[in-house]
């Protein structure tokens, strides 16, 4: 599968959290519905991520910062969910 997901993460800030081993993109969602996404993050990280006791502070500490972040807009949105959808086919 090209997108690993983490989903109803246990964060009080983070939402879910999307990866895309094909093009090395990380998607952050937040509470509050703000998605951002972060590109060429590495696998490594990712992994690292997904077994974070804290999701939260790994974000902070790791993320946040390290990568260039952009705030997706609805038609990236719209794109973002279309690629999700042809890579569960």
């Amino acid at each position: 599968m090209l997108i690993e997901t983490m989903e109803n993460i246990n964060s009080s800030m983070l939402g879910n959290i999307m990866y895309n081993i094909y093009t090395t993109r990380l998607t952050v969602v937040f509470k509050n519905n703000q998605e951002y996404f972060y590109d060429n993050v590495p696998i490594e990280v990712w992994k690292q991520f997904n077994e974070a006791e804290s999701k939260g502070k790994f974000y902070a500490q790791n993320i946040k910062g390290k990568y260039p972040a952009n705030l997706t807009t609805q038609k990236e949105e719209t794109e973002i969910d279309t690629r999700r959808k042809s890579d569960l086919l």
